[in-house]
């Protein structure tokens, strides 16, 4: 036999409960009881939807990690963005 076996256990998926991720939500949430067309790829053109991202954005940008051993993860991690 070969490759891998299938993963033995299930996984649950978790809701992800931030203020961005709540305020996403309930925006697209909004959008989707109110527009006819209510594709999510419109949802993420609206300027609501730009303004909450840009909000993430800068978020992410001004954190300063507290741990010592956190700091090379988050440089990484915005190096990784940089490069999208």
């Amino acid at each position: 036999m070969w490759g891998y076996p299938p993963y033995s256990r299930a996984l649950t998926p978790v809701a992800l409960h931030t203020e961005i991720a709540d305020k996403l939500n309930a925006a697209y949430l909004h959008f989707y009881q109110s527009e006819k067309e209510n594709m999510i790829a419109r949802f993420l053109s609206t300027d609501e939807a730009k303004q909450i991202f840009k909000e993430a954005k800068d978020k992410f940008l001004s954190y300063q990690p507290k741990l010592g051993s956190n700091k090379q993860v988050y440089k990484s991690a915005r190096h990784f963005m940089r490069s999208m």
